[in-house]
């Protein structure tokens, strides 16, 4: 009690030992619990409750971890009884988990929610309780980036809810969709790939199934992808977000038709944008915005394609960013992963691994920003322009 409420002044003071000592506290307790089993449960009074609360909002996220690890210890040993009077606390901490900024809180929550429904069995009302607070984390999760996440996130969906998840998602959609918005906007680059990927999703799968429920939402759902295709600064969360823009247009045309000529601008230059991926799939999004609008959308991407295409023309025989980066280089040239792995000076190695990103992905500070660090090669428009001929 005396870690758990300490005064806001002694943690500034120290910001260290004492939260290791909390750390180390959650982990001991979990192997208690995990050792004596039911015999825990006589001491599962409001004190532990209360560590519980506390640490699921600590700012060290190896106190959070923890502490996600002794829920799932606790719903190990409880009874359905036990768990329908601690639900209500145990679960929260689990919910917010599922939505943290590091990948090991978020696949520990995982493993506490999957723990968690494990041990209500098929008890309807408490699953129905907190579906609405745990499933449309779990779901995104399916998308999130980090593999660990992403493989267990799938393999748990498919144990709790087998074949009724599309069925499970209308019923919620309206969580579904606060949720996917609240991380889109939320600024951690990982939560929004997920987001736009799970919107991607939710337009070409669940529209179909319950369009009534969604259409409201249409207009917030592209405003808040078209920001981060313009804005982001990765460019993962940036092809993500181009892919959705498409599949919300081809899902919702006319409720998108404010938002069409911004997104023509965005879509035409990532046709032309340095990373590949991002021309590919800007073009694949302007062949679901031309399902969706028709003949005004088609008659943009022939213009692009017509101003685009002959772009290869203009290509001199040596690439301008290349001859560049021979030129600032003591490398002689963009440097190969055997070379990063080889240097030893620390400085040297900076170096090296930032030349290196600017030549892979030189637009990281936003495609089509005034301040991207180099222009696109003419033959980059042309190969976008290809990908749009395809589409």
């Amino acid at each position: 009690p005396d870690i758990i409420h300490s005064s806001e002044e002694h943690k500034e003071k120290d910001n260290s030992g004492r939260w290791q000592h909390l750390e180390t506290s959650l982990k001991i307790l979990e192997n208690i619990v995990e050792g004596i089993k039911a015999k825990f449960v006589g001491y599962l009074d409001h004190n532990v409750i209360d560590i519980i609360t506390f640490s699921a909002n600590h700012i060290y996220r190896f106190v959070r971890e923890n502490n996600l690890c002794l829920v799932k210890a606790i719903f190990h040993i409880c009874d359905l009884e036990l768990i329908k009077k601690l639900s209500s606390k145990l679960v929260q901490p689990i919910s917010k988990g599922l939505s943290d900024d590091w990948p090991q809180v978020r696949d520990a929550a995982l493993i506490a929610a999957r723990t968690f429904f494990t041990s209500v069995g098929t008890d309807v009302s408490i699953r129905d309780t907190y579906y609405p607070l745990l499933l449309p984390m779990m779901c995104l999760n399916r998308y999130y980036p980090v593999e660990g996440v992403r493989i267990y996130s799938q393999e748990t969906w498919q144990a709790i809810l087998g074949e009724m998840g599309k069925d499970f998602v209308v019923k919620y959609i309206s969580e579904f969709i606060s949720y996917y918005l609240y991380e889109i906007k939320l600024g951690n680059n990982f939560g929004q790939e997920a987001a736009a990927h799970c919107i991607s999703e939710l337009c070409r799968k669940i529209v179909g199934l319950c369009k009534e429920k969604v259409v409201a939402h249409a207009p917030e759902l592209l405003k808040s992808l078209i920001l981060c295709v313009r804005n982001n600064p990765s460019w993962e969360v940036r092809d993500a977000a181009c892919l959705a823009c498409g599949e919300c247009v081809a899902a919702f045309p006319e409720q998108s038709s404010s938002f069409e000529e911004e997104l023509f601008k965005i879509l035409c230059v990532h046709l032309s944008t340095h990373a590949y991926t991002s021309r590919e799939c800007a073009a694949i999004a302007f062949g679901n915005v031309v399902k969706g609008s028709g003949k005004i959308a088609l008659e943009r991407a022939l213009k692009a394609i017509e101003s685009l295409l002959p772009m290869a023309k203009k290509q001199e025989p040596d690439s301008k960013k290349v001859t560049e980066m021979e030129q600032l280089s003591r490398f002689g040239g963009v440097p190969n992963v055997k070379e990063i792995i080889a240097t030893s000076d620390p400085k040297i190695l900076a170096e090296k691994l930032s030349l290196r990103q600017q030549v892979t992905h030189p637009t990281e500070k936003g495609a089509g920003s005034e301040d991207a660090p180099l222009p696109p090669e003419p033959w980059e428009s042309s190969d976008g322009a290809v990908h749009l001929v395809r589409e």
